[in-house]
């Protein structure tokens, strides 16, 4: 299934019709071989739809590229710092990533920002600490 867009999204879009293109595909042909619908095809290349997870995946095997690639690109993951390189994630992780619903990808997501943000507020708090007194040896 697919997730309906409040506000058209691009990067999903662009990746879908910058491959497509590469490979010289139409979107019709793309669906039969990824095994989705060509309207579905449709509303993601042109942003009005995102596609869930495990289309993420069947996207991703279609056109051979990474299945992290294709998360990020449908926002199911992060966007990349400019000039970060991407971690590469472990198997089990991205297979569990998959298997979420979009209420538990949220909730994960929550859970990642505020343990940032706690591990942010600790450093900060260490910054300003002084250091400990060392006793004269």
């Amino acid at each position: 299934m697919s997730t309906v867009m409040a506000e058209p999204t691009s990067a999903i879009g662009d990746l879908l019709t910058r491959e497509l293109r590469h490979r010289r595909m139409s979107e019709r042909a793309f669906a039969l071989y990824a095994g989705v619908s060509p309207n579905a095809v449709n509303a993601w290349r042109r942003g009005l739809r995102i596609p869930d997870p495990a289309y993420c995946e069947k996207i991703a095997e279609a056109l051979h590229l990474p299945v992290e690639d294709v998360l990020r690109a449908a926002g199911h993951l992060p966007p990349l710092e400019e000039g970060a390189e991407e971690p590469a994630l472990p198997a089990w992780l991205t297979s569990l990533l998959l298997e979420l619903d979009q209420a538990e990808r949220e909730t994960l997501a929550d859970s990642a920002r505020l343990l940032l943000e706690l591990r942010e507020k600790k450093a900060e708090y260490e910054a300003q600490r002084p250091p400990p007194d060392i006793p004269p040896g």
